[in-house]
């Protein structure tokens, strides 16, 4: 089965617990999970201080569960 997932960029327009692709200041990219406050801005102050950036988010909510065959 496969699965697609078409990330979301700009700001999210309500809270939501969301899968993230993250920029370091490294240059080096990686996925994680949060819990994104109504504000980006605000999301992104408290939680990425050091120098990271989110490059795109994505709903979990919104990600369909596998189905057995």
């Amino acid at each position: 089965m496969e699965s697609i997932i078409k990330w979301k960029t700009g700001h999210p327009i309500t809270a939501c617990n969301c899968i993230v692709s993250v920029k370091n200041h490294k240059g080096k990219i990686f996925t994680s999970t949060d819990n994104w406050h109504a504000y980006y801005e605000e999301w992104n102050i408290h939680n990425y201080k050091k120098g990271y950036t989110v490059i795109g988010w994505y709903p979990i909510s919104e990600i369909t569960p596998l189905k057995e065959e």
